[in-house]
């Protein structure tokens, strides 16, 4: 089973964390709008690190909201969970032609590539080529995760047509809005509320991906219906705002350690992260933003809303960029 990364344009796009399931239709590509989008939050412990825990309970819910938004038999697409990805380089001999390098891979795994689980779904792009060898930039995956998911949505008759990971989803988007310049080594945060995906791009694709939690004494969320936005949203449960600001020191800490990482060990010290992308559903994106930006020397970037228009005028919020990202799939 291999991630795809074909689509077309009227699919539902699917996007499951461990508090809420989102999900957008496109009406329409160039110019994107939206016609459809919504989000249900979940009780804790239904998803946890992105597995599935409670089957069942997710399934009604699912079912539910299937009902309500209108999506029944419709094709879909999802994301795999951001804590089972893989994306790394490797070399193969030049010999191996294009429409080879699956096969060629499956060979190999175990022998000559080795990854942290076993029967995984993958797919792989060609960086470079020198006289005896091709870089490839391979992605991969845990199938029993890929194929939970596909199964679950198979169970509310909807028919799973791909996969994708959340890096490209949200660099699709940026890229629409004509922001991405391949030759920046771009940092892209997703901070959600309990981990931050660090992901950076050279080139116009994803060279290196790290996962880093935010600590659980952080504070604990609870959903809380606004009159002003007329929608849920998530409020802090315990501790003020300001001790919850402090409690992220270390997370701020790790993503230093992935920027030196990328410099000195990745690159030798020859190249450093020029610009940072700042997105995610994150309830203090803003406050985070301003300490990210006080902290490091890379300037911040965001990706321009006003290129999506939802079918009835509204302002889409922000939250539901990374299914929007998934909406793009395919589209070039």
């Amino acid at each position: 089973m291999a991630l795809s990364f074909t689509g077309n344009k009227k699919i539902v796009n699917l996007v499951f964390k461990d508090h809420v399931i989102r999900h957008t239709e496109l009406k329409s590509i160039n110019p994107p709008v939206i016609q459809s989008y919504g989000e249900h939050y979940l009780p804790a412990g239904v998803i946890r690190d992105g597995k599935i825990l409670d089957h069942e309970t997710l399934q009604n819910i699912l079912d539910e909201v299937i009902d309500e938004w209108k999506l029944t038999k419709k094709q879909v697409r999802f994301l795999v969970p951001d804590p089972f990805i893989i994306i790394r380089k490797i070399m193969i001999p030049k010999e191996v032609k294009d429409d080879e390098i699956e096969g060629y891979l499956y060979l190999e795994l175990g022998v000559t590539i080795h990854l942290p689980f076993e029967d995984p779904v993958f797919d792989a792009v060609v960086l470079d080529e020198t006289n005896d060898k091709k870089e490839l930039l391979l992605f991969a995956a845990p199938e029993s995760v890929v194929s939970e998911y596909s199964d679950l949505l198979e169970e509310s008759k909807l028919k799973t047509i791909a996969a994708d990971i959340s890096p490209l989803s949200l660099y699709r988007l940026y890229d629409l809005s004509g922001q991405a310049g391949a030759e920046d080594h771009l940092m892209l945060l997703q901070v959600d509320l309990e981990t931050v995906n660090a992901s950076i791009f050279f080139d116009d694709k994803p060279v290196f991906m790290r996962q880093i939690s935010i600590s659980d004494e952080a504070g604990e969320w609870e959903k809380e219906f606004s009159t002003i936005t007329e929608q849920y949203e998530l409020v802090l449960k315990k501790n003020e705002k300001k001790d919850y600001m402090t409690m992220l020191e270390d997370t701020y800490t790790e993503i230093e350690r992935v920027i030196d990482f990328y410099k000195y060990s990745l690159n030798r010290g020859a190249v450093d992260v020029t610009k940072i992308l700042l997105t995610g559903d994150h309830p203090f994106l803003d406050e985070i933003s301003e300490e990210i930006g006080r902290r490091f020397e890379p300037p911040i970037d965001f990706i321009d809303t006003e290129l999506l228009t939802p079918s009835k005028g509204e302002i889409l919020p922000n939250r539901y960029l990374l299914s929007c990202g998934l909406a793009l799939k395919g589209v070039k």
